[in-house]
């Protein structure tokens, strides 16, 4: 083997490597208008790991992006090289995940906002009742 062989340029360190990949992971995600919690669940992880892994901290595992690629149609050579495009395909699958995984998240921060003003709600009627000696609830005081 001789120089004229490899002549790419500088190899990347693994810091390096990670970082790239986590970069293209996270450009992958926001294209496709996923949270990292989304990406998270579809990927059966934390979202913590997920901005790990977007921030070069960790290394994309291996299912991580066999997953990608079938659910979400990523393209694993563009996620490991930058070569190519973002995606190979858009897969049934994903839009069907996509609607699955959405509606429930918002769902449940709805619910846990109405929650919250209902519990804020209750607190200032009995603050009102209180204060002026009435019962707005049909409730005797």
């Amino acid at each position: 083997m001789n120089q004229n062989d490899v002549n790419d340029g500088p190899l990347l360190t693994d810091r390096e490597c990670a970082l790239q990949v986590g970069q293209r992971l996270c450009l992958a995600r926001q294209s496709l208008g996923l949270t990292t919690q989304v990406l998270a669940e579809l990927l059966g992880t934390s979202g913590a790991k997920i901005t790990e892994v977007e921030q070069g901290k960790l290394f994309l595992p291996i299912p991580w992006g066999n997953k990608l690629y079938r659910f979400l149609g990523i393209n694993k050579n563009w996620l490991l090289t930058g070569e190519e495009q973002i995606t190979i395909k858009k897969t049934l699958a994903y839009d069907d995940l996509f609607n699955h995984m959405r509606v429930p998240i918002v769902g449940q921060n709805i619910m846990t906002e109405f929650n919250k003003l209902k519990t804020i709600f209750k607190d200032r009627i009995r603050e009102y009742e209180r204060v002026h000696e009435v019962s707005l609830s049909g409730s005797p005081q």
